[in-house]
């Protein structure tokens, strides 16, 4: 069978694209196999060798009768720390696969792994890639948990290296504005003449943590599962309660003033109606979770220690809560705006994505920041009407924003500007995982999915920071909005990164409108106006453009065989030449800058870090 399944590979010429960070995506439209092929001949698809096992984790079918089966790698019987691989079916035939995986060729330990490391291994043993300058290696390693700091560390089994930290409480740290949208009409819970802020219908539950002591808000966690973690603190957090049918605070003249805790609630509420109403989404989890907002917890050194000025989505562990703080009352006023709450809420959907959720630092915690502000952008104008592609713009007493999602450049006023174009103008360092780094910058690269998003939807014209000119039709709002939701539910994972999410965007258009539709066109035509591929390839020209584009300190040329690849640097030596014998020619580079790459006489600029 596997010897079938490669030969049907080899001849009927499937697109196989493969990145220098693991992940893969293997195109069978063209030539669909069974799906009990694909499922029982994965390794030989990836090309693993005979240590690797897929482990079934979930499997469900969606509203347009695609099944996506989702699998875990395990190599010696140790699972691989975000290798996760999701076959794509209709009818039972395979017509798509991708993921991560760790590959014979890339594995490459620091130290031998033998067959017995499996038996004296405990259960939270994994393999973890590490990024060195000979390139990706396999580490085995333990996952510890910092339950103060909420934080998982993987820890390298032989020498006691921290080799990955990983976040486990998600959060927007910037500067607030004002109390926001006026009188709206919320649900409560009444007994015996009392109203408690609860909704009983969504089961969105907001406690004030405000007379709790920081010891008050530190569980105790016995194991690496988060059991019964931060029960206590939940439980010691109050109920708002009043005395009558509506809700307000009073100044010191008695006077009626808005109050956080409204809106917060109120905006969950329309997060919540907005997922239901839009996606079918019951509550973030889709089976009707609780959902449990904590106000103004106290400053602790840990895991409120950005508190009063942040607002966070913890999903570490049950009961997974979002705290909101008040600000410090001068240049920061209390983080519950519409889009703040909707964009903390979306980070509890995104848990939920039946892979692990998408990752915390890097590019994949860039995609995850933007996944959350486009949805905040869908939230807000559900309830209000309006979008204004702003996010954060009431809570900031001194700019007009937080981030811009038409204007990323124009982000706070531009006096915190996020990049437009990958890997161009202000994108930051996302190899710097530290605090300080903001985790490989996540909240500033988040700009370019987010601008991607504003000409998926709107369209527009320009030249991109790589000098690339570009031209996007606007697909409106609502079915850019569908093919983002699918893009992040159905084929994100974990270590997703930006060449990933292009290739989900659009295997999420053409499951949703076709691969000839002009919202398949527009996903194209909009990465490559943010610096991501070629644009949509007019038919005229199918089969003499070349698609270009660089990871790192790769250069990736999808080309027609026999066409002839020449490499040469800014200063025009050449570097690289061959003749194209594989659908991707691979051009590992030693340093960076613009190069140009031209196949068969058409030329196309790629910059490479």
């Amino acid at each position: 069978m596997k010897k079938r399944i490669l030969t049907l590979l080899i001849c009927f010429g499937v697109s196989v694209a493969t990145y220098a960070s693991g992940s893969f995506w293997l195109d069978l439209h063209n030539q669909p196999l069974a799906f009990d092929d694909a499922e029982n001949n994965l390794g030989n698809l990836l090309g693993t060798d005979e240590n690797s096992t897929f482990v079934k984790m979930a499997e469900y079918a969606d509203e347009l009768g695609i099944t996506h089966s989702i699998y875990q790698q395990y190599y010696l019987r140790i699972p691989v720390k975000d290798a996760i691989i999701i076959i794509h079916s209709q009818s039972g035939c395979a017509i798509s696969v991708n993921g991560n995986a760790l590959t014979a060729a890339t594995f490459s330990p620091c130290a031998p792994l033998a067959q017995n490391l499996a038996d004296d291994v405990c259960k939270q043993s994994f393999l973890v890639a590490v990024e060195t300058a000979g390139g990706v290696l396999y580490r085995p390693a333990c996952k510890s948990v910092d339950a103060e700091r909420m934080l998982d560390l993987y820890i390298d089994s032989e020498n006691g290296d921290t080799l990955q930290i990983e976040r486990k409480i998600y959060g927007v740290s910037a500067d607030a504005y004002t109390l926001y949208s006026d009188w709206q009409q919320i649900e409560c819970t009444e007994t015996d003449g009392y109203y408690f802020l609860a909704d009983a219908q969504r089961n969105i539950i907001t406690k004030d943590a405000t007379e709790n002591a920081p010891l008050d808000y530190r569980g105790v966690v016995n194991d690496a599962d988060y059991q019964k973690m931060y029960e206590r603190y939940i439980a010691e957090a109050t109920f708002y309660v009043t005395d009558a049918p509506y809700w307000a605070a009073v100044d010191e003249d008695m006077n009626e003033v808005p109050h956080p805790a409204l809106d917060a609630h109120w905006g969950t509420e329309m997060a919540y109606d907005f997922y239901l109403g839009t996606f079918g989404r019951k509550s973030f989890d889709d089976k009707g979770h609780p959902i449990i907002n904590i106000m103004n917890p106290a400053h602790d050194n840990r895991v409120f220690s950005s508190m009063p000025n942040n607002a966070a989505a913890v999903i570490a562990c049950e009961p997974y809560f979002i705290f909101y703080g008040l600000g410090n009352g001068s240049s920061l006023c209390p983080f519950v705006s519409l889009d703040i709450v909707a964009h903390e809420y979306t980070h509890l959907v995104t848990r939920f994505n039946q892979k692990g959720g998408i990752g915390s630092s890097g590019e994949a915690g860039s995609l995850n920041e933007s996944f959350s502000d486009i949805m905040a952008m869908g939230v807000k104008r559900y309830a209000t009407g309006v979008c204004d592609w702003q996010i954060g713009g009431d809570i900031l007493k001194q700019f007009s924003n937080l981030r811009n999602l038409s204007d990323p450049n124009a982000s706070m006023d531009g006096r915190d500007p996020q990049p437009d174009t990958y890997k161009g103008l202000y994108w930051k360092n996302t190899a710097d995982k530290s605090k300080e780094g903001d985790y490989g910058g996540v909240h500033a690269n988040d700009g370019v999915q987010n601008f991607w998003f504003y000409l998926l939807s709107e369209g527009g014209t320009g030249i991109n920071d790589n000098g690339d000119s570009y031209e996007v039709q606007g697909i409106g709002f609502d079915d850019a909005l569908k093919i983002v939701y699918r893009n992040m539910m159905h084929y994100i994972t974990p270590s997703s990164g930006y060449f990933d999410a292009f290739r989900g965007s659009a295997s999420a258009a053409r499951d949703l409108f076709s691969i000839d539709s002009e919202q398949y066109k527009a996903v194209l035509d909009a990465w490559h106006a943010v610096g991501i591929g070629e644009g949509n390839i007019s038919p005229e020209k199918k089969g003499k453009n070349a698609l270009v584009f660089s990871e790192k300190n790769t250069i990736f040329i999808k080309t027609a065989l026999g066409r002839t690849i020449k490499v040469c640097d800014a200063a025009g030596r050449m570097v690289f030449q061959c003749t194209a014998s594989v659908a991707y020619t691979t051009v590992e580079l030693d340093s960076g800058g613009v190069y140009i790459v031209t196949v068969d006489g058409e030329k196309h600029k790629v910059a490479v870090n």
